[in-house]
């Protein structure tokens, strides 16, 4: 019913006329039942809707593949914690290890408490460098910032959604078949700047342009809302 919900992928082997129709068939199966599902917050603030047939991640998950304590502190900071994976053969390292370029997308959403000692010292810096040093990356030539854009919404939430490139073999001489990895943050925090919220799609540069209308369409889908 979706049908930009299709999955570009790229083949680097030629395969014989059965087998890739074997493949075109089964891609087709598993296109048909993708329709979108919407997920929302534990506060219902924030929501997006994402294909059904990417797999989900817990924040137990999530936190205990990035080597986080399950304590009830950490319970408590990440009310909303959740990640999807498009690959076939999904894996939660896709979510959490970010230095990685995935050749398919990979989503990570949260709602996080700050801590007072970050809320004295909140700015949008901070908020644009909260998981990757975006700032430091372009200043070692190491990243790229492709779009930027403030966002102030309806309540006195504000924030910034940007899609960077980090380039580690150097953003004005890359590699010759480096890895890139193309990112689009969405983060805002409310007014008191008690609670970020955050969205984070990304995956390798070539496979976030092969599927840029489907992914577009998940980032636009994200959307915050003040009580």
């Amino acid at each position: 019913m979706v049908s930009e919900a299709r999955w570009k992928g790229n083949r680097s082997k030629r395969l014989p006329l059965a087998a890739l129709l074997g493949a075109f068939l089964a891609l087709a199966v598993s296109c048909a039942s993708s329709d979108f599902v919407y997920v929302s917050s534990s506060d219902r603030n924030a929501y997006f809707k994402v294909p059904g047939n990417w797999k989900f991640f817990d924040k137990r998950q999530i936190l205990v593949a990035g080597g986080q304590s399950l304590s009830g502190a950490t319970d408590k900071q990440f009310s909303w914690l959740i990640g999807f994976d498009a690959d076939p053969h999904p894996e939660v390292s896709h979510i959490v290890g970010i230095a990685d370029a995935t050749k398919y997308p990979v989503i990570e959403a949260r709602v996080q408490t700050l801590p007072s000692v970050v809320r004295d010292e909140f700015s949008l810096g901070g908020l644009r460098n909260w998981v990757y040093p975006v700032d430091r990356l372009v200043q070692a030539n190491a990243g790229e910032i492709l779009a930027y854009k403030d966002i102030v919404l309806k309540g006195g939430l504000h924030g910034s959604e940007m899609t960077f490139d980090v380039v580690l073999s150097g953003v004005s001489n890359p590699t010759a078949g480096g890895s890139v990895i193309r990112v689009t943050q969405v983060a805002v925090v409310d007014p008191a700047t008690n609670k970020l919220y955050l969205f984070m799609l990304r995956c390798e540069s070539h496979c976030y342009r092969d599927n840029k209308t489907l992914l577009d369409t998940i980032v636009s889908s994200w959307t915050v809302k003040e009580r």
